[in-house]
């Protein structure tokens, strides 16, 4: 289960945004269950020009990224 809050948005140029977002994720796996919250970062742009938005990058800032991560199922 995913949650994710706090959207914001930040225009970088002409038809490209920059996404910011927090999220909390609770996986069970193998009779475990981890529990995951951070920052997410996403870069969006229209190629065309016409309202569609394509990411050309994302970047996931966990709020304990300073330990073992033990799995990266929370980066799908």
């Amino acid at each position: 289960m995913r949650i994710v809050s706090g959207v914001e948005r930040e225009q970088v140029g002409p038809g490209a945004v920059t996404v910011y977002a927090t999220f909390a994720m609770h996986e069970f796996r193998m009779d475990r269950t981890h529990v995951w919250a951070g920052r997410l970062e996403f870069d969006l742009v229209s190629p065309a020009g016409d309202g569609g938005l394509r990411m050309t990058r994302k970047k996931v800032l966990l709020v304990d990224r300073t330990g073992a991560v033990p799995s990266m199922a929370f980066l799908l």
